[in-house]
This record gives structure tokens, sequence and C-alpha cells, in this order.
């Protein structure tokens, strides 16, 4: 079973690599690094290279507005040729309030400059070189580190971004999206866009917030403080109403239910989360990723609880 983390403390570079290490040592699959507002994902991915042997390493996902293309792609060549080609690079535009609001930068056309950025990425990355003249991007340039293991992929929510990835990209990213949705939205539009694009679908990533904690209430109060913006987000506050779940149009003003909680985020020990992996699986998902958060006051014994559970599932 591809089971894995997603290292939810980007404050603190030591303590994430140390999360990196364990997780290998737990027998997980992957460990994916988000950029957000705290370190660079790339760089504590590179330094945890460095003391693991087998565990793949992503990001998980890496705005692609403020960086270049090329310049994306040069910095991703440098980890994975550290990390003897356990690395995977994943990108996405993000949202309106970050890159316009935060960044100040044009948040325009997302599909055509998803499309656009990931064919110069793809170009670099395994060809070692790129001449492509789009609309949004026109770069010639070559790469002296190519590195043809390394695989390419998008962040994804809406059906058009779905089909994007399948044409694209080598891996398309969830997060937030339960496994009805994926199956009845991601897994058929992905292959839907590989095959108009004459090429195999790739993999489906879904990601999402777990604890192994069996308090509801501490779980209700828990989510909305860790996790607060994201049924407020159009993109992702679209998705949770196409695919049906409890509470969804309210929380575009009103923010998470205990009803929309209980129909994403996985909870109820190991025998909860294994049963949530494998209705991910069934829906389609090649890997299921969970991002361990405390509940109740001691952070380390309430996430090393979702860990022993997660350790349990790969194991058995």
């Amino acid at each position: 079973m591809k089971l894995s983390l997603f290292v939810n403390d980007a404050k603190r570079v030591d303590r994430s690599v140390d999360q990196i290490v364990d997780a290998e040592a737990r027998g997980l699959h992957g460990a994916w690094v988000p950029q957000i507002m705290g370190f660079d994902a790339m760089t504590v991915l590179a330094l945890a290279a460095a003391r693991t042997e087998r565990i793949f390493l992503g990001t998980s996902v890496v705005p692609t507005w403020p960086r270049h293309p090329a310049v994306m792609a040069q910095q991703a060549l440098t980890v994975s040729q550290v990390s003897d080609g356990r690395f995977r690079l994943g990108f996405g535009t993000s949202h309106v309030p970050v890159i316009e609001g935060m960044y100040g930068l044009n948040f325009e056309k997302p599909i055509r400059h998803i499309a656009e950025y990931t064919q110069i990425v793809k170009g670099l990355v395994s060809e070692g070189s790129v001449s492509f003249q789009g609309e949004q991007y026109r770069v010639t340039m070559g790469s002296d580190i190519p590195d043809d293991r390394m695989p390419v992929m998008i962040s994804v929510l809406s059906e058009q971004m779905c089909r994007a990835a399948g044409a694209h990209a080598d891996g398309a990213i969830t997060w937030l999206a339960p496994p009805s949705y994926i199956a009845s939205t991601v897994v058929p539009l992905v292959r839907a866009g590989a095959e108009a694009a004459g090429r195999e679908p790739p993999p489906v990533i879904c990601q999402v917030p777990a604890t192994a904690s069996g308090d509801s209430d501490g779980v209700y109060k828990t989510v909305p403080r860790l996790f607060g913006i994201y049924p407020m987000l159009p993109f992702y506050n679209t998705m949770m109403q196409k695919a049906g779940l409890p509470g969804a149009a309210e929380a575009l003003g009103a923010g998470w239910s205990p009803e929309l909680i209980d129909a994403i985020v996985p909870t109820g020990g190991e025998a909860g989360l294994r049963k949530r992996a494998e209705e991910y699986f069934d829906a389609g998902a090649d890997e299921v990723v969970y991002a361990p958060f405390p509940v109740g006051g001691d952070w380390e014994e309430s996430v090393g609880e979702t860990l022993d559970a997660m350790s349990a599932i790969v194991r058995a």
C-alpha cells in the first residue's frame, strides 16, 4: 500500500527533516513537503535526502507564478540529483488571494498557464532543452543536468485542471478531495486528458489531513483552527459542492462544519485510517498521503498516535 506522509510543519527545518527520516523508518512510501509561508520545500527535501535512502521525496505544492519554469526546473533537478532520483516535483497555480493578494501578481488564464509551465519544465527535466513559444512564456534554453527519472506533477481540483494533468503532467495531486470526487471526477478526467493527448494516464495522489484520535469534539475544534481557510477558497468550495458534501455551500461563508469534517477528514484509529485509505484506492488513487494533525494538548503524543496507525497499516 502506497501510504505517505504530508509533513505538516513549515516552521522548523530540523523538525521536518526528522519527520521524514522517521517516516522512512516506519516504512512509509513517501514524504511530501508543502510550500506555504515558511521554509523552502525543495531545500528541506535536499537536506532530508542526505539522511534517507529509500523514501520518495516530493513537493506538494510549489506555487508556479512566483518562479520562472526554468528556475523551477533547475532547483528540482538539483534535488533529484542529490536524492538519487527519489524526488518528485509537484507544483500548482495556488489561488487568487495568494498570487494577487500576497504576491501582487496577475492570476490570468490558469489552465493555459499550467499547461505552458508544465511543458517547459518537462522539456528541461527529461530532454535537457526546450524551445517553447506560448502565450505566457517564450523560453529557449538547455539544462546541463537533465534527469528523466523525475516526475513532474501538478495539483488538481477543477475539471479543466484534471484534464490538463492528464495531457501534460506525470501525476495529479489532490488536497481535501474525498474518494467520491476522486472516483467521479478526478480519475475519469485525468484519463480523458491523457487519451486526448495520446499518452498513458498519470497516477493520482490523494492528500488529506488525518488523525487517529477518536475525540470527535476535539477534531471539530481543531480542524477549523488548523485548516480554516480551505472551504472558503472558491476552488476548494466548488470541488466540495460538486462532490455533494454536506454543508459545502454554507462553508463558503461559514467555514468548516462537523458534517463537512466527517465527510473529508479520516479519523478513528488504525481501522478508520485504513478504511479511508482503501476507499481512495478503490476510487482509483495510486497513492494516499495523510497529514497528521494534533488533537488535544500533547502535540507529539497525538501526532505519534496517528503515525503509529499509519505504520501499522503499511506493515500489515
